[in-house]
């Protein structure tokens, strides 16, 4: 399996082409490469390039179930969450409300 980071389209031809026989997983990150802007159409615009059969993560930004329903509709089957459930009081639960 081949996991393959992308911040921006430009970046999605010349990483995938070379290994798009064994790809398996790309992650697409909603962090822009310049400037630093999180923002969760970078991956939906990222997932829409995506070559048939990719199982898409995602990371950064996601900080609610709004968030989860909309990278799910864009392609997104996995998702990294970090940042926004350390800074919860009960993580156990943030991620309970998050699957919800």
């Amino acid at each position: 399996m081949a996991m393959l980071r992308m911040k921006e389209e430009g970046l999605l031809d010349c990483k995938l082409k070379p290994f798009s026989h064994i790809l398996a997983a790309s992650l697409f990150t909603a962090l822009s490469q310049t400037p630093a802007i999180t923002d969760l159409a970078t991956t939906e615009r990222l997932a829409a390039l995506a070559p048939p059969g990719a199982l898409l993560v995602t990371e950064s930004g996601i900080t609610g179930p709004a968030d989860v329903r909309r990278l799910e509709a864009s392609g997104a089957r996995a998702m990294l969450v970090g940042e926004s459930l350390m800074r919860q009081a009960d993580v156990t639960q943030a991620v309970r409300d998050l699957m919800s």
